[in-house]
């Protein structure tokens, strides 16, 4: 158990037999040595993000997950099946759960996986992903066009920003926490 004013942006908390990651937390101080922290908290279980409001003092249990490297085999339009390693064992979680997280997971890809009593709760993706575009306008050449940014989906379906230079069927380099195009690759 630790303080409510102890935990951090990315601490997995329980409350209510539910669990949570934390998203965000503010301390907030009032003249009469009151201390209260909010913070933004998303249901693992259910999905639903909401705010909740504790006493500084008031104790909260803190989850410590276990990690390990797994791969991923098998993905549907609802959940991600991976497998361990070392095991061979398979673990099966919502695509729900993870949010834009999961569009950057291609199969077959390694990645660390933090769990709670066999449950996948979080993974963690490696900070830069390939993806090929599928398709993406092309662009006559054009010095006024060098700054010119366009749209481009990838393979994995999402769309995003691209630099007029990119098209179709190349490789691009994605940073997976944002989504966003760092370079060719």
């Amino acid at each position: 158990m630790i303080f409510a004013e102890q935990v951090k942006k990315g601490n997995f908390i329980k409350q209510n037999k539910n669990m949570y990651t934390v998203f965000e937390k503010k301390v907030y101080s009032f003249d009469n040595n009151l201390e209260l922290v909010d913070m933004q908290l998303f249901n693992i279980n259910s999905g639903e993000t909401s705010t909740c409001t504790f006493e500084a003092k008031q104790e909260i249990e803190k989850i410590d997950l276990d990690m390990k490297s797994m791969k991923l085999t098998r993905k549907s339009d609802e959940s991600l099946v991976f497998c361990d390693e070392d095991s061979g064992d398979e673990l099966e979680i919502k695509i729900s759960m993870l949010g834009r997280k999961a569009s950057f997971l291609s199969e077959k890809s390694s990645l660390e996986v933090f769990y709670y009593n066999e449950m996948i709760i979080s993974v963690e993706l490696p900070q830069v992903v390939v993806f090929e575009i599928d398709e993406t306008e092309d662009i006559e050449k054009d010095s006024s066009n060098l700054d010119y940014i366009k749209s481009a989906r990838l393979n994995n379906g999402q769309t995003i920003k691209v630099p007029a230079f990119i098209k179709t069927g190349d490789k691009v380099r994605i940073h997976s926490e944002t989504g966003e195009y760092i370079s060719r690759d």
